[in-house]
């Protein structure tokens, strides 16, 4: 059972012993739950939380890591009270802001304005509470006069800010955060990074879910790896982030042939990554470079019908910082329409002006302005650079030195 008390110790929330379990394809509602109740019980069903057990102290930064499917998401449900455990006792002490699910409660007819009350509301707060915070919730998602605009006139950027500013002025205790950051120009993820610095400051304890490595060692001091439902290892981030990555880099073939497990690709799977490879500008597969021109290619076959997909890539150094992002969304290209069963191959071509390194690639297939995923397979291939001399940095490209 999910409760709230007056624990006398430290202790934020604390998870003994938790299970929880779904049915594929489990319906939710009413119509649906009852034709279940004629359905023979027990097939399908899986654990999504394997008896899990951890302690997050007040005022902690703790970082959730692991591959799609393995659990994340269900824990911070979990801990915001919108999933009760199937086994075992999750206890949690604090006023919660779940940056979940941004604008659940938005209603598409009404104003941002009228959306900051009702949000508001749904996530606890008084209409006095919100008549006070209303100019900051306004200033900080940046909306301006598009504030009294029906929000079903909203880009997903300014869907996404106006979210995320009702929830962080909440006042909370405790602040959950499920991959959010993804989404929203550069500008605007420095300013939430820099209000969740805030809130660490504050002593407020933070729950971090994300896929960005970085961004994890960033804002979090502890961090919990969870596999296919079960809480496997526990520790500082530097520690935790370095063995599931060094974990990945056992799964993944080395010549650049893509994934040997599935289960490091995300999405709907309605598009399949077939092949990763790194080429010469001959189209000769390489996987070390110097100075040369370095083309990254990858085919997709469709599963089913798109539209205008997004294909993108990220590529990332050995510690996990992203050297370079790029998308057909970003450059404005319009990719077309493609039937179930279309392949096509997508390359990209650039100078290396990298450093010496080693350095991981991981495509996506993506549609919605980039909020959903066909596919996403995650460090699929790899290439290194040398070069005759390393300036220690990033970057390494040609240039001059004059001295008069």
């Amino acid at each position: 059972m999910l409760m709230s008390s007056n624990m006398s110790n430290n202790s934020a929330i604390k998870f003994n012993n938790v299970s929880k379990k779904f049915r594929k394809g489990q319906k939710l509602f009413l119509k649906e739950a009852l034709v279940d109740l004629f359905r023979p019980k027990g097939k399908g069903d899986f654990w999504a939380l394997k008896d899990v057990s951890f302690q997050i102290n007040k005022g902690e930064s703790v970082g959730i890591i692991g591959t799609n499917g393995s659990g994340k998401s269900t824990i911070l449900k979990l801990i915001a009270g919108v999933l009760k455990p199937t086994q075992g006792k999750i206890t949690v002490e604090g006023r919660i802001s779940p940056l979940i699910e941004l604008g659940a409660g938005f209603h598409p007819e009404l104003t941002g304005r009228e959306n900051i009350y009702l949000n508001g509301t749904i996530l606890g707060l008084s209409k006095k509470e919100i008549e006070e915070k209303f100019a900051e919730i306004v200033e900080f998602s940046g909306l301006g006069d598009f504030i009294d605009t029906p929000i079903k006139h909203y880009s997903s950027g300014m869907y996404m800010r106006l979210g995320f500013s009702i929830a962080v002025h909440t006042n909370p205790d405790i602040l959950i955060i499920d991959e959010i950051l993804a989404v929203g120009d550069m500008a605007f993820q420095n300013k939430c990074f820099g209000k969740i610095n805030q809130f660490k400051d504050q002593g407020v304890t933070i729950i971090f879910v994300s896929h960005s490595m970085e961004a994890v060692r960033n804002v979090c001091n502890k961090v919990l790896l969870i596999y296919d439902g079960r809480l496997i290892l526990t520790g500082t981030s530097d520690k935790v982030i370095t063995g599931y990555l060094e974990s990945i880099n056992t799964q993944t073939r080395e010549d650049n042939k893509g994934l040997d497990k599935d289960d490091l690709r995300r999405g709907d799977g309605k598009a399949k990554i077939i092949d990763v490879r790194t080429e010469d500008k001959k189209g000769s597969k390489r996987n070390l470079f110097a100075e040369e021109i370095i083309r990254i290619s990858f085919k997709v076959k469709f599963l089913e019908d798109a539209t205008d997909p997004i294909f993108g890539i990220v590529i990332k150094t050995s510690d996990d910082k992203v050297a370079m992002t790029s998308n057909t969304h970003l450059l404005g290209i319009k990719t077309g329409n493609f039937k179930k069963g279309t392949e096509k191959i997508v390359s990209w071509e650039f100078k290396n002006y990298w450093d010496n390194g080693r350095y991981s690639i991981s495509p996506a297939v993506a549609y919605k302005n980039g909020l959903n995923f066909y596919t996403w397979r995650e460090n699929s291939a790899f290439f290194s650079v040398k070069k005759p001399y390393s300036t220690g940095s990033l970057l390494n490209f040609p240039h001059f030195i004059n001295i008069k």
